[in-house]
């Protein structure tokens, strides 16, 4: 599997919302499912358009991801700080065919 922003650098300025493309590309043979899960400091103001993903091998899939960074952002002892978003995607097991697959 392999992931990446489908944007060059966009910034986020607190109190917007700003969406992000996610490209999702599963590289095996079989199909695999995902989960998308925001994490670290930016997981509250994170949203996921689509937290459950199945993709067939060899195929890809675009999921929106929306950062709306609080409109008062305090930063204690550094006088400016960079922000990133953190995303956790796991497969998801099949209880069905015992093997990794759509639930």
């Amino acid at each position: 599997m392999q992931t990446w922003f489908s944007s060059d650098d966009m910034v986020a300025v607190p109190g917007e919302r700003l969406t992000l493309p996610l490209s999702i590309h599963n590289l095996g043979q079989s199909s695999e499912s995902y989960t998308i899960v925001p994490a670290g400091l930016s997981a509250s103001w994170t949203t996921i358009e689509r937290c459950n993903v199945t993709l067939f091998g060899g195929s890809r899939d675009v999921i929106e991801v929306e950062v709306m960074p609080p409109a008062m952002l305090i930063i204690s002892v550094s006088r400016s700080a960079k922000c990133s978003c953190m995303l956790v995607l796991s497969p998801v097991k099949s209880r069905h065919s015992g093997g990794w697959g759509m639930n």
